[in-house]
């Protein structure tokens, strides 16, 4: 029309830039919160799966006395095969009995949970992991150490054929292989070192000497006071060989032996 006069407009250059910026950080912020949504909602089944699992655990105690053998079981062992002091394995059907209607397995890797006994049936430990934010361990059950520097886990972060044994010992090495090596790869509660497994479902170690094994913040190892002396650390059924043992004197005062 006379006397109207058009103009055109495009983006700049420098305004390009900042729209494809924004447009990146909000896909990043998307992405993050799903990923994060994700892992949470795995880690929450896997809590829950835990729990049916402890509930049945107990169910089977108090039918038959004592808590199930893993199955595909292997033995952690302390100064050779002939001293077992854990049975390791999974949590399968043959653990279950009939006190689950279905045997729990991790939501990704789809695989049986890693479970395990000490000698006697009467205390246990089941694990899985935890991946939001970082991969972590989380070990859940009734055994409580009365040893944390001898046997501070009934679960280690190893491959083992079912029927053959783990050396656990500092300093033994045999037909059950290298106690310093093994004893480096405990799994501990919030442990980000060493994993009952990846997401592979393989056990993972990456710890390189026992004391690293426990040196991440987070990790957790409960102590089990309830010994006055040596002796009666034997008569339990809690000595798994020399070491250091937590007692508690006459007093009530939560103390250290050294039991030969």
């Amino acid at each position: 029309m006379p006397g109207v006069k058009f103009s055109k407009s495009a983006f700049s250059l420098m305004e390009i830039v900042v729209s494809v910026a924004i447009l990146g950080i909000l896909s990043l912020v998307g992405i993050l919160s799903y990923s994060e949504s994700f892992f949470s909602s795995k880690d929450a089944v896997r809590i829950s799966d835990l729990e049916r699992i402890q509930a049945a655990l107990r169910n089977e105690k108090q039918k038959g006395g004592a808590y199930p053998k893993p199955g595909r079981s292997f033995a952690l062992v302390a100064s050779g095969a002939s001293n077992p002091v854990a049975h390791q394995g999974i949590f399968d059907s043959k653990a279950c009995g009939d006190s689950l209607s279905g045997v729990p397995t991790d939501p990704v890797t789809k695989l049986h949970y890693p479970y395990s006994v000490r000698t006697g049936q009467q205390t246990y430990q089941v694990a899985a992991i935890q991946e939001e934010s970082e991969t972590r361990a989380v070990v859940l059950g009734d055994y409580l150490p009365a040893a944390p520097t001898v046997l501070p886990s009934l679960l280690v972060a190893v491959n083992a054929e079912p029927g053959t044994c783990v050396e656990i010992r500092d300093g033994i090495s045999g037909g059950c292989g290298n106690g310093s090596e093994n004893r480096k790869k405990f799994v501990l509660n919030g442990s980000r070192s060493n994993l009952p497994y990846d997401g592979d479902g393989q056990p993972f170690s990456g710890a390189t000497s026992f004391e690293e094994a426990f040196s991440w913040s987070g990790v957790s190892t409960p102590g089990n006071p309830r010994h006055g002396d040596c002796g009666e650390i034997r008569e339990s059924g809690d000595y798994v060989g020399s070491g250091e043992y937590r007692i508690v004197d006459e007093w009530g005062t939560k103390q250290t032996a050294i039991c030969e």
